[in-house]
């Protein structure tokens, strides 16, 4: 069987003069004059008239880290780090003891200063003022 026909010339509209209406790469057409020459549907189709494929799209962010596993002991507490809305700077010094609160802004440099009484002591105030 004969080779399929080739595929219609794609359209194209200038207001260039002497133009053609489809895009198509003339003898007419020079490299040297691209910048003008590009403009012509008749030199569109020179390589050097071809757009370059835009560049790949940026890779997806990478997926924040696990959290940071974190054990206080206290009832009510998570069992990773982080800065829940329960946690108040105004009580920091109670507050920076939970893991729900350690990556706190407030928290950070505050060693868990709370020995185990005051730990325990810290949980009856939390629920209460919570």
């Amino acid at each position: 069987p004969p080779p399929p026909p080739p595929p219609p010339p794609r359209k194209c509209t200038s207001s260039n003069w002497n133009d053609l209406s489809y895009v198509a790469c003339s003898a007419f057409c020079k490299i040297e004059k691209r910048a003008h020459h590009c403009t012509f549907c008749k030199c569109q189709g020179c390589g050097y008239c071809i757009s370059p494929p835009p560049p790949p799209s940026p890779s997806p962010p990478s997926p924040p880290p696990p959290p940071v596993a974190c054990t206080s002991g206290m009832g009510g507490d998570f069992r990773y780090e982080t800065c829940s809305p329960f946690c108040k700077a105004a009580k920091a010094k109670t507050h920076c003891s939970f893991c729900k609160c350690k990556t706190c802004t407030f928290c950070k440099g505050t060693v868990g200063a709370a020995s185990p009484e005051s730990s325990a002591a810290a949980v009856g105030k939390a629920s209460s003022s919570a």
